[in-house]
């Protein structure tokens, strides 16, 4: 029997993927697999029950980061990542990093404690990056639940974590004995139950779920629809459109295409 697909299709291909924990992860697909099956294979990996909210980022030619047309083949993504190549166990792999690609709107709502997670994960990361601004008076309660999640209980021998990460660097040392004296307050307090705290303060702030061509709107999937929300707007006006109500959903490159019914 003759096979549809040539060699070089069905090939397995290497990726090497960077979690949101900064841990890195090795998978590999036959060549003519989807990217869908990618993301599937990375997200079940650590767990991760609602996927929807997940994407695949690759860096191209010009160190510029892109997300992974999941509805392509791996094989054709290899072309596409070559600007972020890594070198693993002696073999070229083309390197991808997870992301959250649509913020649930209420992170703290109908999530599973891994989903939650990650979100978790990210939101550093984008406070970090300066993404999303957090007021001064947030950063200390912010930069505690953290440290809580990350290390457990306050251990006088281990120091003062806080050093061990460039989190709120603009404000420190200033904000270091708030930080301690909250850190404290929250002994015994779990990790998801400090994660979980986190995100019901960071979901307000401003940034939360930007999109990532700086415009003032979150895209969240919800189990009832999608919703839109503005943050320019001092009124915070939102749209939903329930799953019902839409008949196609789609993202051509940077643009999201949705038609919706009438009422």
């Amino acid at each position: 029997m003759c096979s549809i697909f040539s060699a070089a299709s069905t090939r397995e291909v290497d990726f090497y993927v960077q979690l949101l924990d900064g841990n890195k992860k090795a998978f590999s697909l036959p060549g003519n697999h989807k990217g869908q099956d990618l993301l599937r294979a990375v997200l079940n990996s650590i767990g991760v029950p609602e996927q929807q909210f997940f994407g695949l980022r690759y860096q191209d030619s010009r160190k510029t980061l892109q997300w992974v047309n999941v509805r392509k083949s791996v094989h054709s993504l290899v072309k596409c990542c070559r600007g972020g190549l890594s070198d693993l166990v002696g073999e070229k792999s083309c390197q991808l990093f997870l992301a959250i690609r649509f913020y649930p709107n209420d992170p703290c709502r109908e999530l599973s404690e891994t989903t939650r997670l990650q979100v978790f994960l990210q939101t550093i990361q984008d406070i970090q990056s300066g993404a999303v601004v957090v007021p001064r008076d947030k950063a200390p309660r912010l930069a505690a639940l953290m440290l809580q999640s990350y290390h457990g209980d306050f251990d006088h021998q281990m120091g003062f974590p806080l050093n061990n990460y460039s989190l709120f660097a603009d404000l420190r040392p200033g904000i270091d004995s708030e930080v301690a004296s909250m850190y404290r307050m929250f002994k015994g307090l779990p990790a998801s139950r400090a994660e979980y705290q986190f995100l019901s303060h960071v979901k307000w702030l401003e940034g939360y779920g930007r999109l990532d061509d700086g415009s003032l709107s979150t895209l969240c999937i919800e189990t009832t629809g999608i919703v839109l929300r503005s943050q320019s707007a001092a009124s915070g006006s939102q749209a939903c459109f329930f799953w019902p109500r839409i008949k196609k959903f789609q993202l051509k490159k940077h643009r999201m295409v949705m038609k919706v019914r009438s009422k």
